[in-house]
């Protein structure tokens, strides 16, 4: 049966995918040009790409993108240029102007020979650091994208290259066979890992329908892929998906709520992580089938939460901090069309679209044609990652019908109890609070330029005593929560240590937060350092949405802070505004100020400057049991 699924794809002309081709029918007016402009991007992207493919030293007709290593950083990137390579040669109205090389070019001079190393190092040679790929942590997930090129490509490739291909699939897919999925709620959740690993049996069913262990490899492809997403209410029903009892699962992989963390945070990014085994839906249209309900499970209720995480241009949140890059938005096109298209989401295409615009404009700004610049990122597979992404978008608009585009805005109040994160969104802000294994607030603006950052500790800050090198470490005594449709008030009790407690009583309304923070001290101790009521001020010189520049003014005086220009503002004054965001002061010690300290270097692949409402880097005694600060502050945004 599978053979026929095959040849639905594979006797596709090479050069041409059309509607036709899929005996689909015509598509509207905008669902085409979302496609033609998405096919463009993928051009683009892969001309960067193909800039950056070289020789491999030791063998002519080998080329690979990176250094010679065998790790997630050698292979990663090779892989899934391939994947994406592979998806231009056979797919959609090639243009070799914007590649860059004629088509025919790309699978002799590139695909081929990229393919012959990845291949060879995978057991044969090794990489120029001595060892082979085989076998590791995420060598599954490479093999997917190595195989998954290879059935595009079909009958073009060498036999002898494609068999090599099926041998590491097959090699790969086996080292599962009798593994338990892992299951983790707390800290780091394994739900992406079994999701990449579940890409192995399904790439293996497509490649080969008549080896003896398909039906293991679909039967483990279903285990898989509903191991990543269990919730611990999952394990006490008595739901029944495709043929497994969830309750005979070994353990949940995410929260109650639907959010999930990695990276010890709730962590948005890694709630977007389902699209690794949910972009297999699309394969199951190319060869005829229906979308399986198992690679739903759980999906809606966890987009529905992303939903709320989510910014007008087109990026999330960081509730509690974001310790990958902030402007990630190209990545989530794939997840909004997905969600439309195979899961009917009324909300999911308005979302896409704000992505897509997102995509086009920030690769307007490189000519070389990559959509992030180099600055924008450390990971080395986020170029390749992003042109698969985009050329799976793009297949899955080939079956878009009747998408619902009835978006409803998320406003009002959201609590995610598990996850311990607390929302308010409005027109004008999404405010956030994290009461877990991360403690802080952050006022974000709902807008294209969300001015504040992820910043660590945001809203609460650091202090440090004399004599120490390291800040207090900051951790939840107390917390009260008070709940209205569109606002939240939240008393806590924060400790620095055991030398400072700070009392908290924020009020996060439609359009401004109003916060008082009160410091006391529980020992007898001096302090060196303070800087609290702090927040990250994003001031970025690429992004689409900022000006390289925050405007500062004060005591009727407009400076400016220059993106890493370092400059530093001592601001003795109760009332002052950053672009279009206003700040109100009312503190019973004259000796704290407020200070802004613009950025000398990139970290996390972004620019934050440091805005302290609550200031001092002089030595201050304190006696055990006295207040030493009393802070009020509302900070709303000024309406010209």
């Amino acid at each position: 049966m599978m053979k026929k699924y095959l040849l639905l794809l594979f006797l596709i002309p090479v050069y041409a995918l059309s509607m036709e081709n899929f005996s689909l029918p015509v598509a509207p007016a905008n669902r085409i040009q979302m496609l033609d402009q998405l096919y463009g991007n993928i051009c683009r992207q892969a001309h960067y790409l193909l800039g950056k493919v070289g020789e491999y030293e030791h063998n002519p007709a080998m080329k690979l993108l990176t250094k010679s290593i065998h790790g997630e950083h050698g292979i990663r990137p090779n892989t899934g240029t391939i994947m994406g390579f592979s998806f231009l040669y056979r797919f959609g109205d090639y243009n070799s102007k914007l590649v860059g090389v004629e088509r025919s070019t790309l699978l002799t001079e590139y695909i081929i020979p990229m393919m012959n190393y990845v291949v060879a190092t995978y057991d044969s040679i090794p990489t120029s650091d001595g060892k082979s790929w085989n076998r590791q942590w995420q060598s599954a997930h490479w093999a997917y994208s190595l195989g998954k090129a290879a059935w595009y490509i079909g009958d073009d490739l060498p036999l002898a290259l494609k068999d090599n291909i099926c041998r590491i699939v097959k090699s790969e897919a086996s080292r599962f066979y009798d593994v338990v999925p892992p299951h983790r709620v707390k800290y780091d959740t394994a739900s992406e890992e079994n999701a990449w690993n579940s890409q192995i049996f399904h790439v293996a069913s497509l490649l080969m329908p008549d080896d003896p262990d398909y039906s293991k490899w679909q039967h483990l492809f279903c285990k898989w892929v509903l191991s990543s997403y269990i919730t611990s209410n999952d394990m006490e029903s008595d739901t029944v998906i495709s043929g497994f009892k969830i309750s005979d699962f070994e353990g949940a992989n995410i929260y109650d709520d639907y959010t999930l963390e990695n990276h010890n945070i709730v962590h948005p990014d890694y709630m977007c992580a389902f699209i690794l085994s949910m972009q297999t839906a699309v394969d199951y249209k190319m060869t005829g089938r229906e979308v399986p309900d198992f690679l739903l499970f759980n999906i809606p209720q966890i987009y529905d939460n992303l939903k709320w995480f989510s910014l007008p241009d087109g990026g999330l949140t960081y509730p509690s901090w974001q310790d990958w890059r902030i402007f990630r938005n190209p990545d989530w096109l794939i997840n909004h069309v997905y969600m439309a298209i195979f899961a009917h989401d009324k909300d999911a295409f308005h979302y896409a679209g704000e992505c897509l615009e997102c995509i086009g404009l920030m690769q307007k700004r490189n000519l070389a044609g990559n959509v992030y610049d180099e600055i924008e990122y450390a990971f080395p597979s986020t170029q390749n990652d992003l042109m698969v992404y985009l050329a799976q978008t793009w297949q899955a608009l080939h079956y878009a019908r009747d998408i619902d585009d009835s978006y409803t805005p998320k406003v009002g109040v959201r609590h995610f109890v598990d996850g311990k994160i607390l929302l308010n969104k409005s027109r004008m802000f999404l405010h956030s609070l994290s009461y877990g294994n991360k403690i802080m607030f952050l006022p974000t603006v709902n807008n294209g330029d969300r001015v504040f950052d992820s910043h660590a500790g945001s809203g609460i800050g650091k202090i440090r005593l004399k004599g120490e090198d390291k800040y207090l470490p900051v951790s939840l005594k107390d917390i009260k929560i008070e709940k209205a449709p569109t606002s939240y008030k939240v008393t806590m009790v924060v400790n620095h240590g055991d030398a400072v407690e700070a009392h908290y009583e924020i009020k996060a309304l439609e359009d401004r937060l109003e916060v008082k923070e009160v410091l006391l001290a529980m020992k007898d101790c001096t302090i060196d350092y303070l800087s609290t009521s702090e927040f990250g001020i994003l001031n970025n010189k690429c992004w689409i949405r900022e000006k390289g520049y925050r405007p500062l003014v004060y005591n009727n005086q407009s400076c400016c802070c220059e993106s890493l220009s370092g400059k530093v503002f001592d601001i003795a004054a109760n009332e002052f505004r950053i672009d279009n965001v206003s700040f109100k002061l009312n503190r019973a010690n004259k000796s704290f100020f407020s200070k802004y300290a613009g950025a000398q270097k990139y970290n996390h692949a972004r620019a934050t400057d440091i805005l302290s409402l609550n200031y001092s880097d002089n030595s201050i005694h304190i006696s055990k049991g006295r207040t030493f600060s009393e802070l009020r502050y509302r900070i709303h945004i000024k309406v010209d």
